[in-house]
């Protein structure tokens, strides 16, 4: 969805370190709308969890390392856009790479 445009760092994810590793930072509010407009603007036929389910079941994963932490993030897509703490999930990249998710373009920007 990054790579593509639907979504946005610093807006719906980031990426920081986290005891020398990089960790993604997903912003669940801001990112879970335009998952649910992306899945039907492409058709994509897998279930789409409620918001609840989508964050317990991301967090009972192996990449998760938490799922309920505040974080800062912008509210708009400007970098004068006011910023806002919001409750996000922290992801292992390393394990999400295992798991054959493609992650490399957020970090070599």
């Amino acid at each position: 969805m990054a790579a593509t445009g639907c979504i946005y760092e610093g807006i719906h994810y980031d990426i920081a370190k986290a005891n020398e590793a990089d960790v993604l930072r997903l912003n669940y509010l801001a990112f879970y709308d335009n998952f649910l407009k992306y899945c039907k603007d492409h058709n994509l036929s897998q279930e789409v969890l409620p918001l609840t389910s989508f964050k317990k079941q991301l967090s009972k994963s192996s990449y998760c390392l938490c799922y309920d932490k505040p974080t800062t993030f912008r509210t708009g897509y400007d970098d004068n856009s006011r910023r806002k703490t919001f409750r996000v999930a922290i992801l292992d990249i390393e394990k999400l790479k295992e798991k054959n998710l493609e992650v490399d373009f957020l970090i070599n920007k």
